[in-house]
């Protein structure tokens, strides 16, 4: 049993690691304001929430326009302006020390990000079918795997009871 236990507290652990918070970062080499909003992200965020996925998006890559634009769109935003930082559900548009403090406020209420949602953030809009992220396959896997070990240890306890 208490291998059992100790597998259990392994694959939490594991499985823990990728539902980190996730803020997106949309960017231009260019903006002065979003190489602010990095050196904050990098000098202060990644301290005070050390499991943070950070995905950066340079939109003046052609490939990131579209994602961009639609994120606009989702976030009922009017102007096209960067840094756009997303988490969660929050978008916040430009950098001031005010939008620094929304960003704390923001991961510390944001929702866990799953391995689909971070690998669907990086790949290019126009490579992600419009209905599954680029991890969907790996998710099924996992779940699969998770299912088929939990059901082998249940026949393996119950084996052992009967004995």
């Amino acid at each position: 049993m208490k291998k059992i236990l100790a597998f259990c507290a392994v694959f939490a652990a594991l499985y823990g690691s990728v539902n980190a918070a996730t803020l997106t970062l949309y960017y231009t080499p260019t903006c002065p304001f979003c190489h602010h909003a990095k050196d904050f992200i990098n000098d202060h965020l990644r301290e005070e929430f050390p499991d943070l996925n950070v995905i950066e998006i340079n939109v003046s890559e052609q490939r990131n326009q579209r994602g961009f634009m639609d994120t606009i769109s989702g976030c009922g935003l009017e102007g096209s302006g960067v840094p756009l930082i997303v988490i969660g559900e929050t978008c916040l548009q430009g950098f001031s020390q005010s939008v620094g403090n929304e960003m704390r406020e923001a991961l510390q209420t944001a929702p866990p990000s799953t391995a689909d949602e971070i690998a669907a953030a990086r790949a290019p809009a126009q490579a992600r079918p419009a209905d599954q992220g680029a991890g969907g396959n790996i998710s099924i896997f996992l779940m699969a795997l998770a299912a088929i070990v939990l059901v082998s240890l249940g026949a393996v306890l119950l084996s052992k009871k009967k004995e």
